[in-house]
């Protein structure tokens, strides 16, 4: 869920169907806090009999639920009890925390009806001044946070639409206060000042407000950042002064907020309705705010309260990213222009810095046309303060009337710095508490101004340096030193915007249309130096050859309109052009006074063979098989393309655009040393870490949010495993087409790496050396920035260098050899070390008791050589004397468990270990696991279970069958299914084990894709347990082939098959029991009554290894990978599966 992607059109839509709370989240809550209310007032301080000590005279609900701009997800309510106890403002601290005591007794009760639909629990208790508590929606998809806060009633009964009596503040202003320390006692003025705007201001105010929460990383600022409710403000008095109007843009609504976010340090904004300067008290005291450093917005209701609260808050990163969107979809038109802001006083204006205001010398005068107006007060101007001039002709008008916009800020000059200003506690929540009083500095010096170029990537590396930055610090380095210069950015933007009209309007071959790409296009532009590529599709172009043939003649004519447009050049800029270009282009450098910023711009003269594409539209596929047919170099038309190539990209959330830049910050830096080398085969394209990083990103976490180390860390071991990268998407073509698929399959019998842009077929990106940048990224991986705050090092998603579903059927035996196999020396040490630790287990465990250690088995994958490549699972089932039938396994347990980890404990350390042998600090009585890890191999461990069992089997035979009075009693004594299963590990272990090699590669391949298939976002319910779909491939093969060698793809499709038959799957085994006792017969044949899908497991009748499970999920995916690569034939035709009933 993204602002940035949304089409301006559709950003209503986005509100309405993603940003609104449901309706039935919010009438639940609004009952239950409701029924709390009216209990507070019905039982007053003493939740039991009794005479209260204290009476509520009345509730007001505020926060963002009350003001009506709560957002979907979390939002925040605040419960404000007005009490009779309090007779001033000083008297709520006196008894606060006794009230609050006796608040949440009377919750306590309260909730034993709970309300449906809800939950309540109480959360962290950070705020002195109110009783925190959390509803959650049963889907735990919505949740409030609420505050009851007892308060001063200050204000009485207060009739809407009236001013509070001077007295109210004045009283207020005396009471010894710290900033917005009483702001609850005005929560009733806060919440009718939103919640009387038009329905679509708020959802305006949802919009700013999905902005700040989803768009910026606050993770990486802390609560640093200014308030939510500060945001509100701000859009309330964008729209007064810019529009006024019920109906509107949502786009422009949201381009002149983050524009006067922009202008941060010039705000300062506040509202007369409720407080004004005809009382002299109040009257000094806002001369006094007015006067603080920008920016100032005073609440409407508590002028106490300074919601900008000049440097104490990091505005200049919310500057930052909002200077950094202007180029989004959500500020496009349908038509192509850009949307405009809104225009008024007070909003920032076309062609000046700083903000637009009427300047008065007397903070009491008023404006003619507002002297009717009780909140059109205008501080006293700043010395030095210049109104902003006009905009040049020809530019954006105002077209409001002016009476309706009075005026409410001033800018000029910011004031030198308040060492006396302090900035409320909390800010992080939406102003649901009153902040704290408490004094806070700003972590770090106030910003530079944002349109500063001299904090360039070099010149912060004497004191940002990647390697030694800390993983938390990440997303900060970034904002601090890869953000591109807004300043530098809107230059460019200016002179670029302009050369493109020259070009349409003058040019002799005109253009159908202009495409912006390059990293500047796409929003991947680094500081310092970056990259433009403008393509101009030309109407004389009818094909490929044409552009092959006629650019000579054309690039000159646009030098020459070139040359023209620059005899009126853009202020701070400077235009180079290199002494050689590339074939049929244009290239020259806009470089920033400064020097420290340039952008290298390419001008492309292009055949249209795209045309113009609705937006998620597919090329027809006559595009691509006409640059196929005539043979070109890879990548010579990538320019024709470049739209598709920019929207791939720029669709993408801002955090992953963020790992971009840190790859692409690597990257520069591995470039200008190896320029230091002797010369050898150029890099990869940064393009090429580009694409690697989208990828690394889909397949490792795909969520808006993440941990920033965790994602460096993915593409770096992606780096390393160069030799094996095949990367390719089809989201503009595919395999449908005959002439495509063949050229796909060409490309993957190439050496690798290949990694294929995802809009040109023909282009293979990731050619070049890739070896000195897999030796930086191994480098890389020893330093500080990957290293967590408990000195644990980061661990990188599970992605591998290519997809099962990419493919071909033919090579699916090199995939499980390449990625899935684990290491041969790994399990050798596995195996040594579990025989290590059976033997310590059976001589040391329990030396002092009369319990005795019978036999330790170990099972799960590992034991039935199906285990994977990577984090695999196994079970040491420790069968015990203790236990003489199935139902002792629990008795004892907790006394078990500690024995045996204290001699796994003495094994750890007392033992030689070729591997890491790691036991959990956290001790649980129910639970013992413990994993052994690679020391050489990345990313290679075993996690096991240690289970105390009950030796139902004995000293079993192999091949021999059980006895059957062991499942007689096991029949007798279950209540799940497979609740004993331990007990038959050696059974379940030795089923798989016999089977031939080939079998459990193909077990491995179904268990990888299974995982893939968990990492897919799923409704309620679990997928099939992973050892169902190990049974299923074993059956798959008895049935169909049942030859030791076998076409992989052909086994692969067969499981795929029998997943989707999943209703009528009914698979068993009567290998180890069967029909020879009628008791275990009967039960046989019960079990196999029960609703399909059946796949019992053949040690244990008891565990159906199909039931409760969401086969139909599975199923989906197992139908769409039959279409893949990985299940298609060299002509494009499905692999068959054998003829395998889905039932015995």
């Amino acid at each position: 869920m993204d602002v940035y992607r949304t089409p301006a059109a559709a950003l209503d839509s986005l509100v309405t169907g993603r940003l609104q709370p449901p309706a039935g989240f919010v009438e639940a809550t609004r009952r239950a806090l409701g029924d709390l209310g009216a209990a507070l007032r019905k039982r007053g301080g003493h939740p039991g009999a009794g005479t209260p000590t204290w009476r509520v005279l009345k509730t007001v609900k505020g926060g963002s639920s009350g003001r009506g701009t709560a957002l979907r997800g979390g939002c925040d309510s605040e419960l404000v009890i007005f009490l009779n106890c309090f007779k001033r403002y000083e008297d709520q601290g006196a008894s606060r925390a006794e009230i609050l005591s006796k608040m949440r007794a009377l919750l306590e009760s309260w909730w034993q009806q709970p309300v449906s639909g809800l939950n309540l629990e109480f959360v962290e208790q950070d705020t002195p001044q109110a009783l925190r508590f959390r509803l959650t929606a049963t889907d735990q998809e919505n949740w409030m946070d609420v505050s009851l806060v007892p308060a001063f009633d200050a204000l009485g009964q207060h009739h809407s639409g009236t001013k509070p009596e001077p007295h109210v503040y004045s009283a207020l202003l005396h009471s010894g206060f710290q900033g917005g320390e009483h702001a609850a006692c005005f929560s009733e003025l806060r919440r009718n000042f939103v919640n009387t705007r038009p329905a679509k201001l708020k959802s305006l105010i949802l919009l700013v407000k999905h902005w700040y929460r989803q768009v910026l990383p606050q993770e990486a600022t802390g609560d640093r950042l200014p308030p939510a409710y500060a945001l509100e403000l701000l859009t309330i008095f964008s729209w007064e002064q810019g529009c006024g109007e019920s109906a509107f843009s949502l786009a422009r609504g949201l381009r002149t907020v983050l524009g006067l976010i922009e202008q941060y340090q010039h705000l300062c904004i506040y509202w007369t309705l409720n407080y004004d300067s005809k009382d002299p008290t109040i009257g000094e005291f806002l001369e006094h705010q007015l006067r603080k450093p920008r920016p100032v917005i005073l609440d409407p209701a508590d002028p106490t309260w300074d919601l900008g609260n000049g440097s104490a808050w990091r505005w200049d990163l919310l500057a930052r990213e909002a200077e950094s969107c202007a180029e989004q979809p959500c500020f496009q038109q349908s038509s192509g222009g850009a949307v405009q802001p809104w225009q008024g006083p007070g909003l920032p204006r076309t062609g000046c810095r700083g903000l637009d205001h009427p300047v008065q010398r007397d903070p009491t005068q008023r404006t003619s046309e507002h002297s009717g107006r009780q909140d059109a007060v205008t501080p006293k101007a700043v010395a030095g303060q210049s109104p902003c001039p006009d905009p040049a002709p020809g530019g954006p008008q105002d077209s409001r009337k002016q009476e309706t916009a009075p005026p409410k800020t001033v800018i000029g000059q910011p004031p030198h710095p308040d060492p006396t200003q302090r900035a409320p506690q909390g800010s992080r929540n939406q102003e649901a508490v009153p902040p704290k009083g408490a004094s806070r500095q700003p972590s770090y010096p106030p910003p530079q101004n944002a349109g500063a170029a001299s904090m360039t990537t070099p010149a912060l590396g004497k004191v940002w340096d990647l390697s030694q930055t800390p993983a938390k610090e990440l997303d900060r380095f970034i904002l601090e030193c890869l953000k591109p210069s807004p300043g530098f950015q809107r230059q460019v933007s200016q002179a670029l915007d302009k050369l493109m009209r020259c070009l349409r309007e003058k040019c002799l071959h005109k253009p159908s249309r202009v495409s912006k790409g390059g990293s500047f296009g796409r929003g991947t532009n680094l500081r310092g130096h970056s990259d433009a590529e403008f393509v101009i599709f030309l109407n004389c172009f009818k094909d490929h050859q044409d552009q092959v043939s006629r650019c000579a003649e054309i690039l000159p004519e646009m030098q020459a309109q070139v040359d023209s447009w620059w005899r009126d050049p853009v202020p701070g800029l400077s235009l180079q052009f290199p002494e050689h270009s590339l074939p049929r282009t244009l290239q020259f450098q806009l470089q920033s006074m400064d020097t420290e910023n340039y952008m290298d711009v390419t001008l492309l003269p292009a055949f249209d063979a795209v045309g113009q594409l609705s937006s998620g539209a597919k090329p027809e596929p006559h595009v691509y098989s006409a640059l196929l047919h005539r043979g070109y170099k890879g990548g010579e038309h990538a320019a024709c393309f470049s739209e598709l190539r920019r929207n791939f990209v720029n669709m993408r959330p801002t955090k992953l655009k963020n790992l971009i830049l840190l790859v692409k910050h690597w990257y520069h830096q591995v470039a200008a040393q190896d320029r230091e080398q002797p010369a050898g085969a150029s890099l990869p394209p940064a393009y090429a870490l580009e694409l690697l990083t989208i990828f690394a990103w889909e397949q490792g976490c795909g969520e808006e949010r993440f941990h920033m180390a965790q994602g460096l860390r993915t593409v770096l071991g992606l780096v390393k495993q160069h030799q094996q990268l095949c990367v390719y998407w089809t989201v503009y073509y595919n395999l449908e087409d005959p002439a495509l698929r063949t050229h796909l399959l060409r490309l993957l019998r190439h050496p690798r790496p290949l990694i294929l842009d995802p809009a040109d077929p023909t282009w293979n990106v990731g050619q070049g050396n890739w070896e000195v940048l897999a030796q930086e990224a191994a480098v890389l991986e020893t330093q500080a920035c990957f290293v967590n705050g408990d000195g644990t090092h980061v661990q990188p998603w599970d992605v591998m260098p290519a997809l099962l579903y990419q493919t071909p059927a033919t090579d699916l035996d090199k995939f499980i050899k390449d990625f899935l196999q684990p290491s041969r020396q790994f399990l050798m040490q596995v195996n040594r070390a579990v025989e290590t630790i059976c033997s310590f287990l059976r001589e040391n465990c329990f030396r002092n008791s009369s319990i005795k250690v019978l036999k330790v088995v170990k099972g799960g994958s590992s034991a039935k050589g199906t285990a994977l490549r990577g984090r695999s699972d196994a079970d040491l089932v420790v069968f015990l004397s203790c236990f003489h039938h199935f139902t002792e396994q629990g008795s004892q347990r907790a006394e078990v468990i500690s024995e045996i980890r204290a001699q796994l404990e003495a094994c750890q350390q007392g033992q030689p270990f070729e591997v890491k042998f790691e036991i959990p600090k956290r001790e649980n009585p129910r639970v013992l696991s413990f994993s052994l890890t690679s020391l050489t191999m990345q990313g290679q461990s075993v996690d096991f279970d240690v289970l105390p069992a009950f030796d139902a089997l004995g000293q079993l035979v192999p091949g021999s069958r059980p006895s059957s009075d062991v499942y007689m009693d096991l029949i007798h004594s279950y209540n799940k299914a497979g609740e004993f299963s331990p007990c038959f590990t050696e059974l379940q272990r030795d089923f798989v084990a016999s089977r031939p090699t080939k079998l459990k590669s193909l077990i491995r391949l179904v268990k990888h894709w299974y995982r893939q298939c968990c990492k897919v976002p799923k409704g309620k319910g679990t997928l099939p347990p992973q050892h169902g779909l190990e049974l299923l491939t074993v059956y798959a093969w008895e049935q169909g082939a049942q030859n030791p060698q076998f076409s992989m793809a052909e086994g692969f499709r067969t499981v795929l098959e029998l997943v989707c038959q999943y209703h009528q799957l009914c698979v068993y085994w009567t290998l180890n029991y069967g029909s020879e006792d009628g008791m275990v017969a009967d039960f046989l044949q019960r079990q196999l009554q029960k609703p399909r899908p059946i796949i019992l497991d053949p040690a244990d009748p008891t565990g159906n290894l199909a039931h409760s499970a969401r086969w139909d999920l599975l199923a989906k995916e197992a139908a769409a990978c039959t279409s893949a690569l990985c299940c298609l034939g060299r002509d494009g035709t499905p692999i068959q599966p054998w003829p395998v009933k889905p039932a015995v």
